[in-house]
């Protein structure tokens, strides 16, 4: 099974990708990568100390984690652009 760190930079690769592939999008697809390399990190760090990092995980406390408006929102704002470059 693949961790989460690693889950992160498939998605970053990928984001790299897309860079490479739209030109008009290029420096949000790279802004992207860099946000999942950071949530990369972040999931290692977790995972070395034993902290849950999945909000939805049965374990973990019912209350929403810090920015997670900020995460809808930038989520949200990677849908529209990706719907945009498909059109």
């Amino acid at each position: 099974m693949m961790g989460r760190g690693n889950a992160y930079r498939l998605r970053a690769a990928d984001m790299l990708a897309k860079a490479e592939q739209n030109k008009r999008y290029r420096e949000e697809f790279e802004n992207l990568a860099m946000a999942y390399l950071r949530l990369a990190e972040q999931a290692d760090r977790n995972a070395k100390l034993g902290q849950l990092l999945e909000p939805d995980d049965p374990a973990a406390p019912s209350k929403a984690p810090v920015g997670a408006d900020a995460t809808t929102a930038a989520a949200s704002a990677t849908t529209a652009a990706q719907d945009e470059i498909t059109d």
